[in-house]
């Protein structure tokens, strides 16, 4: 290759808060190694169709056709091949080095893509166990099973989230094993914890101690676990619920009368770090409902540990592997007394303990760097 070419990349989403996605994109860009990084997903009319997002760095959204909007029961069985097509030929057209697909459901466009439509190096980045989510249904996690076994060969690289996930494929699949790149935050000059953000909005004292759950409030969280822990503590232990999603208005009501639990809107992705730092403890509360959620390591674990947190997480086995290996927390069960009674027990005191035996965690310049190194080996 002469000159850069561009890097597409292709997830069946609204593209909404695709951290992962555009850290990757910015980093392949700022290595000179494409002149441009385009993310593709489709539209749902919340969101513009063209986004700049970083320098040479933008998001495609794909409307449906009219008559496949709305949520009728055919033009919601269609909207998928239709994306599928629409963007394989979208990222065709960018004669891209590299396609990289984000999810199982963006993989048959990326093969498309890459593989009939032009001629590109082909990245498979699994966000998630993807056959094993929640919600699905064991003959649905058949079905996607077969349709990964047959398709992950396609991709020269492969790259997963957790050490877990990453044995998983090599032992389900009998490949090589991916590469694993965590989902690590950037790095935010000037975050600090000095009662700004978070603690002043909500008009609280250095004397309160303040936990925070970043992230979607969906099921399989933990978050009816939180509330009910909540409803048990002492008044000046104080739960606030950061994100939205489809939890949120039942969370609204169902906490009016609970003066301790706050339900606030999200921030964006760069400025949580920053927010949240006047919190003390976050919480990574991931409920056992699914393999995927065994072996999960969120995002937003990094981000509370990132931002000068202590935190509390399920005794799940990344998560437990986590605290186990660099500290900075407690490991509990999913049991709401158990929980109401390791947040009443805890004082300042244990919590500065915990924070200065905390060791150093992974930083996402250092993932940075292993995407590069697969990136550069494909162009």
């Amino acid at each position: 290759m002469t000159e850069r070419s561009p890097i597409i990349h292709l997830y069946f989403s609204n593209m909404a808060h695709e951290s992962r996605l555009l850290r990757e994109a910015k980093a392949a860009v700022e290595e000179g190694l494409a002149c441009e990084a385009v993310g593709i997903g489709y539209g749902d009319g919340t969101l513009p169709p063209e986004q700049a997002m970083a320098r040479n760095v933008s998001f495609l959204r794909l409307a449906p056709p009219r008559w496949a909007e709305g949520g009728g029961k055919v033009a919601r069985l269609l909207r998928w091949p239709m994306w599928t097509l629409s963007a394989a030929r979208a990222a065709a057209r960018k004669k891209p080095s590299i396609v990289q697909a984000h999810s199982l459901a963006a993989l048959p466009a990326s093969i498309l893509a890459a593989r009939l439509f032009g001629s590109s190096r082909l990245i498979y980045d699994a966000h998630e166990l993807e056959t094993e989510r929640a919600g699905w249904s064991g003959g649905l996690k058949k079905l996607a099973r077969l349709a990964e076994r047959a398709l992950i060969g396609f991709a020269d690289e492969t790259i997963v989230v957790s050490g877990a996930i990453a044995d998983w494929y090599a032992n389900t699949y009998g490949m090589e094993k991916p590469h694993l790149i965590r989902n690590m935050p950037e790095a935010i000059p000037g975050t600090t914890s000095n009662g700004d953000g978070l603690r002043a909005e909500l008009g609280l004292g250095g004397d309160d101690i303040i936990f925070v759950y970043l992230g979607r409030l969906g099921h399989g969280r933990g978050i009816p676990l939180l509330v009910a822990a909540f409803r048990n503590v002492g008044e000046d232990r104080h739960l606030v619920l950061l994100g939205d999603g489809p939890m949120q208005g039942d969370l609204l009501k169902d906490t009016a009368d609970a003066a301790n639990i706050h339900v606030l809107e999200p921030v964006p992705s760069e400025q949580v770090i920053g927010y949240v730092a006047s919190a003390d403890i976050g919480f990574s509360m991931i409920e056992d409902v699914a393999l995927s959620y065994r072996y999960c390591l969120p995002n937003k674990l990094f981000e509370s540990r990132r931002a000068g947190l202590a935190v509390i997480v399920s005794n799940l086995v990344e998560m437990a592997n986590f605290v186990r290996a660099y500290g900075g927390g407690w490991i509990v069960e999913n049991d709401p007394d158990e929980l109401a009674k390791l947040v009443n027990s805890l004082t300042r005191v244990d919590i500065a303990a915990v924070k200065k035996e905390a060791r150093p965690v992974p930083t996402w310049e250092e993932e940075r760097e292993r995407y590069v190194a697969i990136v550069r080996s494909l162009v």
